[in-house]
Parts: structure tokens; C-alpha cells; sequence
């Protein structure tokens, strides 16, 4: 996946705070004016004078603009530009502009588009690509005066979808190979499915594609070229991959080095002729002569070895210090290859033990800066953390002069500082620097920080029971300024406990507290910052300690959520706190679920203050923009607005996961708007609920929901907003980011003053999508097979006569899939769907009681437009007339039932004569199931047919026939239900009679549950009974509304069982309900045998025996208590005394329910005695020997879990099990091995560097043990 501009933005600019160009002074830059106080630039990281650099920024078509600008200046030591400043750009009166102070210098300057990438990253000197040297297009440079640059912004190339395959030299696919663009315009990446598959949403363009094979496979770059329509690519031929080995020896000045540690480097081309540092691919350590051999090397890639050793500097093959060294050596493998020797300079070693106030300082991160003559600046060049003795190392430093940086861990009360004083050295000469000679040495730098001064209490509810997760923020009084000013936050612990940092000493603060969930405080127990400090509401900072303040006692919140549709009873959505703030977001949140957003995985999100979450990085964007195209990151928003928390009157943020699992909630109750306004507040919500496992739905599947409760404010003040309105009006939806067609959906009325308003045009509160339940708006994001693009549907639903039908609940599925939504008709009949891909759909209609029948019509929704639906006319049932039977029964005043697996006979008495008599059978949506099919004269006016079963298809139903009660009359027409029945079991499959089956609804998986009431709507007229009792074939049923539903089935003498949430739709026409009954087990009519001569090179036959319906049964042989698989077998050498059985196993032939990921419950085998025939005596086969294999990507992310494919494989033997993988002594990751193949999700890699992994499998009883050779990771 792509990077996000703001997430590369943010990269570049902490590179830069590492310190690639850091130097001993700076002074402010002037940044662009910007509506809100905390929304300018960055410190610049290198030393600027009085001069400026500004220019104007514009759009090729004069579009509206919010943008980034970065500043690069030409760092002649490296010999390369880097960010040293930016600023965020926005549209104002006139033209948006710039200025940044600098020194003399040479400079560059790059505008991104921070809206959604509607325009192309812009360049100073209308450059195109960033400059690279000083030659470049693009480069300014400053000397005595100060210069101007425009920008103008040319539109962005619409992204397209290109598709390919990679296979092997036979044209068979390659599974689990990445492929990324390693150069072109543009970005995307994915790994190929189990057809060799994959798919880029590229700009048009020329690329060159990097596919990363399996083991046994090269690597391989393919030039492509992506023009404006995308299209489908020729299959990428990948050949297949030798083993060899990588040798050679590591030495010092006194000769051969023992215990050095080398790794095997696969380069990767930077399209320039040079390398990136590439994958490490496999280690080695140098035995006493020096020598290494790293094993099994795949060919057909660039490689090198890199040596490093305790002592001692680190060297590249070639002896040089790094990759784009003249003199590198390298290799393209293609066979067993010995490396010239490696000499390591001697080295120093550096350690240290780093105390605070309380003692040792644990996980403390200690920086090791370096002076860098050239740049005149300290760079940064290594980190190491202290171990819970506070003790850390480094274990080779070269000659030069360094200083360090101490930075406690986020828990430590200690303050940060380096090695001398609180501010880097200006110089290599200035205190706080050391110098590292020539000569190796084991030097020691010990380190005693500060107490950082505090100020410390706790948060309690008015019972005094402490309040975790909440919220301290620090305030000092500006005296000539005569307002308050933000100084500090924390959080409270689990005891409710905090430490906020304090200012000066001698500073008066304040302090507010606040808890999701409860009414914030001000010290001295005000609601609202106090208009000037007194003793009672503030406090002086001492000379010296920390500053204890009481108790803040908090008043629960009396909240809005729950007012419409907002689901109060949740209380995970509580368990976390975003801290009152403004534009603030949460740290990266594990999901419980792993999530695909229309095809790119995640695992995490953050939770934004201002109404949404985003995948890979956060956002602190506070107008919202378009959500219906592409835009910065992924984003799921139910109100993207300036949301303020900060008012004293505002509730704040909170967030959790359920304790199932399943599904992940974030509250915005009662919050404000920006700046700190609280007068009016509004209340939403957002639940994600994972689908993977349901019915119809694929892995990384979710639901959305928006819940709305109330909506007073759309606007901030910086988004032209007054008074909470107008300006720039709240947006929702969401958008997995790419623009790709039908990848977004934006409801109606984002972005329109007032309209999502509570008495707005297209109130939130007011409408719904996917529910009954008003202010509510259901989501399904689906991963397989959905369409790149959404429309809209209306269309009006009323009575024979034009009168309209109220309430009627119409449902729209889109044809051959079982993607449907549901709404309700407003007081005019009418309905609205916002947000339907593409497609032919059939919309049916329920009537909101039993006066009508069921309806419906077809419509087919393309992209971008709203089609309006044929009118659905519902009329009143028809029950059977007397002169029909249906299965030999007359008529009763009813609509009959059928079971739609049964075949029907029709009878009709009727007129005689009818010289050409037909039926026909049709679903009240107009889906026709039988035309015009003939009628039998059996007797003068009788007609008779026998219709055949009507499955799959079921519902209300009209017969219709040319045959007349009394001639001269109309044909003779009545309704039917067709019923999709289930069925009641006990564990052998056998139909329970006199079962209770109960219906239970809710509007997600997670419920909750509740019992349909009896006569309820949410239940056809076909049977509305809840509970019911089944019959003799143990059959039940009810058509219902969409939703989620469990069913109870419960008998005397069995086991109650309670199905799975079920998703309908798709309909669970088959539902096979298995309860544990105490009955007697069916038996068999007798004991299987075994025919056949028991020796070496023979063969014996288990031969069944028979079982009552409806069990069927197979018989194998079984071999010293090992099932054979098969009833023949042919005796080997080995077999010798092995004793062989026949067993006979029956059941009830599979069944697969409807009822979701349980669908396989009823696959149990009945047990019986055992037969057995004995073979010739001997010795038994001995256990067949395994090998385990470990592949996988070979570079992940820090924090992320990635997934490593271990394959274990037997002659013979398909080896079953659980494979176990570890890094050194700890396990990261087990699985159950599934046809010898397990996929094994690690555990978080916290750390970057190289980690090597093994994965073990301990056997079973017909096979050895195993582990796999050690794999390595880049983690970065």
C-alpha cells in the first residue's frame, strides 16, 4: 500500500529531527498563517538568518486547495537535499502563500495536496521532480537577498486498476509472491492469491515491478507500462531458484577473527545504478579460523556479506563501510560463491548505567550523536536502550567525537537531558562531548538524570473510587497576556493517579480534569477556566519538588447517547479515553480483528478527535473534506468536523473493543465544536463489527454503523464556521483512501450547511440505512467480488388504488449475490437507498401488517446516478378458493403453506371444457417459477398437476390458471407461501418430533439478542408462531425481515442448542439444527470382516456391513489403531506383526446448515465395537521422518504482525499437528497444521533490526519431529 502524503510528510520531517541536519542554533521560521494557533510549521533543524523564501501557491484549473509545503536545503557533506521546514497551506483571500527564514543557502520547495490528491506534488521552478543536485531544475538559491518561488499544482492522473498474474515456466500459478513498483509515478503493492493473482490502482505511467518469489523461485524485474484505461498484464514468468552457498573469511590486523558475525545482504537496485540496503537473508559466525559458509542462498539475486564483530567497526564485502562505496563487492548468485576476505578495524566499546530519582532507569532510549565535520552539525548515528538494571551499550564506536542523549521511558519521572546540561553541545569542543581515539578502548559514560518537577493527585468519581484513563491538563497564567495557557497533559493510571510536567518555578497553573463519561472539573471544583487565579482555584510552582494537589472529585455525565439510536449499553465503548483536546488523536489502537478496507489489510486504526478513525497514520485535519473520492489515508467518518473537547462543558472521546473480540466502538457523546464552544453538543457513534466467518463473506470482512442521537453543530470557528454553523458543514461517510471507484460512500447532505442538522433536510437522526431503527446507518464492506462503483435507488410502494403504504419494510438485494440493505417507507410511501454498488437488484416489500401481501419489483443502479424504481402495488391476500386442493387438502379460509423441497399437487374443479389448460406460479416480486405449464383433465372439470419442488427459491406466491370455477368466470388465482423449512435433529441425525424452536433478532452479530415477539411483522404471514413446535420430520421455519438472528431448538430428553448469530440475507433456507439426546444410538446389522490373504505383497479388503436409514457408512482398514484412509491395502516389507482391523463407520450422510461458521456440526461419526483379524506376526512400520519448512516476507513493519507460512512434509504422510515458531527461546506464534501447511500470525515485532525465526513440529504418531532452518526478518 501506498504511503499516506501525511505519513511521508511526518518521515521525512522527524529525519531530520534525528538529527541528518542538526547544528548548535536556530531561529524561528516565519510559517504560512493558518486559522488555528497549533496548526503551523515545524522547527527548522538548521541554522537560518533574516533572510525569506516565499512564493504563492495556486491549482492548474483554480480549484479550492489545502496543501503541505516542505522545505529542502543542499547539505554539501552528505551531497544531497533534505527537509529542514514545513507548513500546512491553505486557501485564503487572494492566493494561499509561504515564507520560510533562511540562511544562505540552496533551496527547494515542495506543495503537496493534502485534500484527497486531486493535484500532482508541485516543485519551485515549475520542476516536475525534485531536484536532485544543484544543477536541478527546481533549486533557488539565497546569498544576500531574499527570493520568491510560485507553485502552481498541475491536476492529478486518475489512478487505474491494472491486474496480472505470476506463474511458474509450466504456466501454473505462483502463490504469496509480493509484488510492489520499485519506479514509476507512482505506488501500490500486493501479494498474489492461490490463482497467482494481483491487482495495482495505479496512476498512468511507465513502472518497473519487483516480484519477490517463494524460496524456490528468482526474484525478478518486469517493466510495465499502465495507460489510461488500466488493463490486464501478460503473466510474469518466474524461474525457478538454485540453493548455494555464500562463504569467506573475516579477519583484524592480527589475523583471523573468531566469532564475527556476517550476514548475507540481497541488494535491491535503486533504478540508479546503485543499492538500497537490501534484505538480510541469512547469517553466519566465524568459526576460530575466521571462516564462514551461509547455506542454501537462493540464485539469481545481487548479494554481499556484511561483517561486524564486538571490538570492532563494521565492514561490506570489498572492505568498505557502506553500500554506495566504490569498491563494494558483490555478486549475482548462480552458484557456490567465496567472498574476498573481509579485515574489520579495531573499535571501541561504550556502556553506561543511567539512574534517575527512584533508581536504575529502565528502557530508557540512550542516542549516540556523532560529530559530522562537513555538515558542522552533531548527526545522529545509533540508539540503544537501558535493561532493568539501567544499563546500556554499544558495542563499536569508531574514532571521532560524540555526545549522547538520555530520553526516560513515558512512565519514568525523570527528565530528559544530555550528556552535559539540557541543550546538545554547539561543538566537537564544547562540554558534553567525548572523544573516541584510534586505539580501542572500553569506555564508560554513566548517567544520573533529574527528577522532572510535577504536579501530582488523582481523579476519583464522587464515591472516590479512582477513574483510570482520565484526563490532566496543565494551565499557566500569562499575566501580561491575561488569559491561561496550556502548559501540560496526562493521563490518570490505574489507581486514577497522575503526574503532569510543570512550567517555571514561580508560574501560577491551574488545572482541569476530565473522564469519559463524567462532567470535567477545574481546581477548586469551577466548570469553566477561572477568570484570573486566586488561591483556591491555582497554584504557584515551588522552587523546588513536586506540587500535590487533592482529590478531583468528578460528577457522572448526564448524556445524550442512547436519546435515538445511539447503543448506551455498551459499555466497552467506555473502556478508553482520548483526553479533552482539539484536533488530538489516539496512539495506533489494536484492532481485536483484522480488517480489510476493500482489499488493503489492517490491523490498527487511530481514533481522531474530530469524528473518525483512520487506517496507518493519524489525522488531525480539522475541515472536512470530500469523502466520495480519494483521499489522504483511509477513513471510516460519521461526522468529520472540528470536534473541540476542550470546553468545559464537553464530554470527551472514548473508545474499546468488545470482550468477544468482534467488534470495536468509539463514542462521541455530547462533544463541542472548536474553539472550546459547548453550547451546543452532539452525540454520535461508530461500531465496527468483523464478518470474517459469515455467511457469504470473506476474510477481512466488517460492517459499519453509524449511530446518531443528536446533531446540533456541523461548523468550527477555523472552517468558517459561526457559532457552530455554516462555513464548511460536516461530512460522513467513508473512503478507503485510493479514489477507486466504490471504494467511498459520502451521505447525502456532507458538506451541505445544515442539512445533517437534527432538523436539517437529511437529518442524521431522522433517516436510516440497513435498519429499522431510525438515526442509524448499516454498512457492509466486502472484499470479494464487489463492484467499483454506487448509485442510488427510490421508488414508491402503495395500495390497490394509489393510497400509500406506510411502515412497509423493502429490502433490495443486488442479483446473484446476497449483498442486500433495508429501509422503511417515509409517510409517502416512499424509500431511499444512498449507497448501492452497481448492479441489477430485486426489491421486495412486506407489508407492516397481515391486510396485505408481499410485493416487489427489479431496478437496475449505475454509477452516479439515482434510479427510481416501478411502483410496488400490494394487495390483499387471496386465500385458496373451495373448488382447489393443494396435496389432497380443500380449502380453510387460509394461505396455504408448501415445503419448497416437496413436489405439489394441484386439483382444481372447474368449468368443463377448457380446451387448453395451464398454471402458472409467480413470487409476488414478479419472479416467475412456472409458465404456463399444462393442467391434466383427470374427470370432466377436474385439472390436476404435479408441480415440481420449488427450491431454492421460497416466499409469498401467487397460482394463477385459465380454468374457471363456473364457465364464463375468471381463471381461477390464489396465493401460496413457499416454505424454506429447517430441521430439528438429535446427534445421529434422525428428525425430532414435538421439538420447541425459538426465534431470536438483533440488528448486529454482537446483539443483543431478544426473543421475536409472537405476531410479530418481523415474521412473514406465512407463520408467525414464536415459539413452535415441529413435526414428525422435525421441520420449522419463518420468514423474516434482515437482520441477525439466533435459533434455539430444545427437546425432552436432549440438550438445548442455540445457533450462531446468522446474517440474513442470504436466506438460511437449510438450517439443520443437532441436539444431544439421551436415546439409544442406531446399530448395525452386524461386524465388517477382512477377505484376503494377510502377507508381504499381498492384499486385504475390509469388506461393510450394513446400518439403518438415514445412516450411511464406509468401511477402512485400520493398522496397529491407525486408520488406513482405504478398505484395500497391500502389505509392505515392515509389516510384519502389525495387527490390521476393519471398522465400519456410519452416519447420516453430511449435512451443510445454514447457520454460519458451524455449519459443520453435524458431521459426527457413531462410534462401534471394533472387529479385528490378525495378520502374520513381525515387527511394526517404523515412524515416517519429516522435514519442516519456514517461508514468508522477508522485511515487516515495527508493530506489525506478520504472517509466515510453515509447511511440514512426510513420504507418504500428510503430517498433522502444531508447529511452533520461536525467535531464540521465545514463542511468537503457534498453529494447527492444515494438510501439512500452517499459516502463523506472529506476534507484534516491537524492535526494528534482524530477527531470526525457526518453527518446530514435534511429531505424532505416525511421524518424527522436526525444525526448520532459521529464516530471517528485516524489521523496519
Amino acid at each position: 500500500m501506498q504511503p499516506s502524503r501525511v505519513l511521508a510528510r511526518l518521515l521525512a520531517l522527524l529525519l531530520a529531527l534525528a538529527g541528518l541536519a542538526v547544528v548548535g542554533t536556530a531561529v524561528p521560521s516565519a510559517h504560512a498563517t493558518t486559522p488555528k494557533a497549533d496548526g503551523g510549521g515545524r522547527d527548522k533543524q538548521a541554522a537560518l538568518a533574516d533572510l525569506t523564501l516565499s512564493g504563492t501557491v495556486t491549482t492548474e484549473d483554480g480549484g479550492p486547495l489545502d496543501a503541505w509545503v516542505s522545505l529542502y536545503q543542499w547539505q554539501s557533506g552528505a551531497d544531497l537535499f533534505e527537509p529542514i521546514d514545513g507548513a500546512p497551506v491553505a486557501d485564503e483571500p487572494g492566493s494561499p502563500s509561504y515564507s520560510f527564514s533562511v540562511a544562505p543557502g540552496s533551496y527547494y520547495v515542495a506543495v503537496e495536496d493534502t485534500t484527497g490528491g486531486a493535484y500532482l506534488t508541485g516543485y519551485s521552478g515549475s520542476a516536475t521532480e525534485p531536484p536532485t543536485g544543484l544543477d536541478s531544475s527546481g533549486v533557488v538559491t539565497v546569498s544576500d537577498s531574499s527570493r520568491t518561488a510560485d507553485v502552481v499544482l498541475a491536476l492529478a492522473p486518475t489512478a487505474q486498476t491494472v491486474s496480472g498474474s505470476v506463474v511458474d515456466g509450466s504456466g501454473d500459478p505462483v502463490s504469496d509472491a509480493y509484488v510492489e513498483t520499485s519506479a514509476g509515478p507512482g505506488y501500490d503493492d500486493d501479494t498474489t492469491d492461490v490463482d497467482g493473482a494481483f491487482s495495482l490502482t495505479l496512476v498512468p505511467g511507465s513502472y518497473q515491478l519487483w516480484v519477490q518469489a517463494p524460496v524456490e523461485f528468482e526474484d525478478t524485474l518486469v517493466d510495465i507500462v499502465v495507460d489510461a484505461d488500466g488493463g490486464v498484464l501478460e503473466p510474469i514468468v518466474l524461474n525457478p531458484a538454485g540453493q548455494w552457498t555464500v562463504s569467506g573469511k573475516v579477519r583484524d590486523a592480527d589475523g583471523p577473527l573468531a566469532d564475527a558475525e556476517v550476514q548475507v545482504v540481497q541488494l535491491i537496485p535503486d533504478g540508479e545504478g546503485g543499492w538500497y540496503d537490501g534484505d538480510w537473508v541469512a547469517d553466519a559466525v566465524t568459526g576460530p579460523d575466521g571462516t564462514f559458509a551461509a547455506e542454501g542462498i537462493r540464485s539469481g539475486d545481487e548479494y554481499t556479506v556484511r561483517a561486524s564483530a564486538t571490538g570492532h567497526g563494521t565492514r561490506y564485502a570489498g572492505n568498505v563501510a557502506s553500500l554506495d562505496a566504490a569498491g563494494l563487492e558483490h555478486v549475482h548468485l548462480a552458484g557456490d560463491h567465496t567472498f574476498s576476505d573481509i579485515t574489520l578495524p579495531e573499535a571501541s566499546t561504550l556502556g553506561g548505567t543511567v539512574t534517575g530519582p527512584n533508581g536504575p532507569e529502565s528502557e530508557t532510549q540512550v542516542a549516540l550523536y556523532a560529530w559530522d565535520e562537513t555538515a558542522g552539525a552533531f548527526v545522529r548515528q545509533d540508539s540503544a536502550f537501558t535493561d532493568d538494571s539501567g544499563v546500556y551499550a554499544f558495542s563499536s564506536i569508531e574514532a571521532g567525537t560524540y555526545t549522547l542523549h538520555f530520553e526516560p521511558a513515558e512512565a519514568s519521572s525523570a527528565a530528559a537531558a544530555w550528556l552535559v546540561g539540557a541543550d546538545m553541545p554547539s561543538g566537537p569542543a564544547a562540554p558534553g562531548t567525548f572523544v573516541v581515539s584510534s586505539v580501542p578502548a572500553a569506555l564508560t559514560k554513566d548517567k544520573v538524570l533529574a527528577q522532572a518537577q510535577v504536579a501530582t493527585g488523582r481523579i476519583t468519581d464522587q464515591m472516590h473510587n479512582p477513574l483510570s484513563d482520565g484526563g490532566v491538563v496543565a494551565y499557566r497564567w500569562d499575566a501580561d497576556a491575561v488569559e491561561w495557557q496550556q502548559v501540560g497533559t496526562a493521563t490518570t493510571g490505574a489507581q486514577g493517579t497522575y503526574a503532569v510536567r510543570l512550567p517555571a518555578a514561580g508560574d501560577t497553573v491551574t488545572f482541569r480534569f476530565s473522564r469519559g463519561g463524567f462532567s470535567a472539573r477545574f481546581l477548586g471544583g469551577g466548570t469553566s477556566l477561572p477568570a484570573a487565579p486566586n488561591g483556591t482555584n491555582s497554584r504557584v510552582v515551588p522552587a523546588s519538588g513536586d506540587l500535590a494537589l487533592p482529590d478531583a472529585e468528578l460528577p457522572p455525565f448526564v448524556s445524550q447517547l442512547g436519546k435515538v439510536a445511539g447503543q448506551d449499553d455498551l459499555a466497552y465503548c467506555r473502556a478508553n479515553v482520548l483526553p479533552a483536546n482539539d484536533d488530538g488523536s489516539s496512539d495506533e489502537v489494536e484492532l481485536p480483528f483484522d480488517v480489510k478496507f476493500y482489499g488493503n489489510p489492517f490491523s490498527s486504526l487511530y481514533v481522531n478527535n474530530n469524528g473518525n478513525v483512520t487506517f496507518g497514520s493519524p489525522q488531525s485535519e480539522y475541515t472536512p473534506s470530500a469523502l466520495n473520492g480519494p483521499t489522504a489515508v483511509p477513513i471510516i467518518a460519521p461526522f468529520f468536523a472540528d470536534v473541540d473537547t476542550t470546553g468545559t462543558g464537553s464530554n470527551v472521546v472514548t473508545y474499546g473493543a468488545s470482550a468477544d473480540g468482534k467488534s470495536f466502538c468509539v463514542n462521541w457523546a455530547d462533544v463541542g465544536y472548536y474553539e472550546s464552544h459547548d453550547d451546543k453538543l452532539n452525540t454520535f457513534q461508530l461500531i465496527l463489527t468483523s464478518r470474517t466467518g459469515a455467511s457469504g463473506r470473506t476474510a477481512g470482512d466488517f460492517d459499519v454503523r453509524f449511530n446518531y442521537d443528536e446533531v446540533l453543530w456541523e461548523t468550527g470557528d477555523a472552517s468558517d464556521g459561526a457559532n457552530g454553523l455554516g462555513g464548511t458543514s460536516a461530512a460522513a461517510g467513508f473512503s478507503a483512501g485510493t479514489g477507486a471507484p466504490g471504494s467511498y460512500v459520502q451521505l447525502e447532505g456532507s458538506l451541505v450547511n445544515g442539512a445533517l442538522l437534527d432538523a436539517g433536510p437529511h437529518a442524521l437522526v431522522a433517516s436510516s440505512q440497513n435498519s429499522a431503527q431510525p438515526g442509524r446507518y448499516n454498512f457492509e464492506i466486502r472484499n470479494d467480488g464487489f463492484q467499483p462503483t454506487l448509485g442510488g435507488l427510490t421508488g414508491h410502494v402503495q395500495k390497490v388504488g394509489g393510497a400509500p403504504v406506510v411502515g412497509a419494510y423493502v429490502e433490495a438485494c443486488r442479483t446473484g449475490t446476497y449483498q442486500c440493505s433495508y429501509t422503511d417507507t417515509n409517510a409517502s410511501g416512499d424509500y431511499a437507498f444512498t449507497a448501492l454498488n452497481a448492479g441489477s437488484y430485486a426489491v421486495e416489500v412486506w407489508p407492516p401488517d397481515n391486510t396485505l401481501f408481499s410485493g416487489g419489483t427489479t431496478a437496475s443502479v449505475t454509477t452516479g446516478d439515482t434510479t427510481t424504481a416501478p411502483v410496488v402495488i400490494l394487495q390483499a391476500p387471496v386465500p385458496m378458493p373451495d373448488n382447489v386442493q393443494l396435496n389432497g387438502a380443500g380449502a380453510d379460509g387460509s394461505v396455504p403453506s408448501v415445503y419448497y423441497g416437496d413436489p405439489v399437487h394441484l386439483r382444481i374443479m372447474g368449468c368443463e371444457g377448457v380446451s387448453t389448460p395451464t398454471y402458472t406460479v409467480a413470487l409476488t416480486t414478479g419472479q416467475v417459477l412456472r409458465n404456463s405449464l399444462p393442467l391434466t383433465l383427470t374427470a370432466p372439470g377436474v385439472y390436476e398437476a404435479d408441480i415440481a419442488p420449488f427450491s431454492p427459491d421460497h416466499g409469498d406466491a401467487v397460482i394463477t390458471t385459465n380454468v374457471p370455477k363456473t364457465c364464463g368466470g375468471p381463471g381461477t388465482s390464489f396465493n401460496i407461501y413457499i416454505d424454506p423449512a429447517g430441521v430439528v435433529t438429535d446427534q445421529w441425525g434422525r428428525p425430532l418430533d414435538g421439538a420447541t424452536v425459538t426465534l431470536y433478532r438483533a440488528e448486529e452479530a454482537t446483539g443483543p439478542f431478544d426473543v421475536v415477539p409472537n405476531g410479530s411483522d418481523i415474521m412473514s404471514a406465512s407463520n408467525q408462531s414464536n415459539p413452535d413446535t415441529t413435526g414428525a420430520d422435525g421441520m420449522f421455519q419463518w420468514d423474516v425481515q434482515a437482520g441477525f438472528y439466533k435459533v434455539k431448538a430444545a427437546a425432552t430428553g436432549c440438550t438445548q442448542f442455540t445457533t450462531d448469530a446468522m446474517q440474513i440475507a442470504p436466506a438460511r433456507t437449510h438450517l439443520v439444527l443437532k441436539l444431544q439426546c439421551s436415546a439409544g444410538a442406531p446399530t448395525a446389522a452386524g461386524s465388517p470382516t477382512i477377505t484376503g490373504v494377510p502377507q508381504v505383497g499381498r492384499t486385504i479388503t475390509a469388506v461393510d456391513t450394513s446400518w439403518p436409514a438415514p445412516l450411511t457408512s464406509t468401511v477402512e482398514l485400520v493398522r496397529n489403531g491407525q486408520p488406513l484412509g482405504a478398505a484395500a491395502y497391500t502389505l509392505k516389507a515392515g509389516d510384519e506383526g502389525a495387527v490390521f482391523t476393519a471398522r465400519s463407520t456410519a452416519r447420516r450422510p453430511s449435512v451443510q446448515s445454514d447457520d454460519g461458521p458451524d455449519a459443520g456440526q453435524l458431521n459426527r461419526t457413531v462410534a462401534f465395537e471394533v472387529v479385528t483379524a490378525n495378520s502374520v506376526t513381525g515387527l511394526a512400520a517404523p515412524l515416517a521422518a519429516t522435514t519442516t519448512t519456514l517461508t514468508g516476507k522477508k522485511k515487516a513493519k515495527v508493530g506489525s504482525r506478520p504472517v509466515v507460512t510453515v509447511t511440514v512434509a512426510a513420504p507418504g504422510v500428510v503430517p498433522a499437528g502444531t508447529v511452533i515458531v520461536r525467535i531464540g527461546s521465545k514463542v511468537v506464534g503457534t498453529a494447527v497444521l492444515v494438510g501439512g501447511v500452517a499459516k502463523v500470525k506472529l506476534k507484534k515485532l516491537k524492535k526494528k533490526g534482524k530477527v531470526t525465526l525457526v518453527a518446530t513440529y514435534a511429531g505424532s504418531a505416525t511421524t518424527t519431529g522436526s525444525t526448520s532452518a532459521p529464516f530471517k526478518v528485516k524489521v523496519r
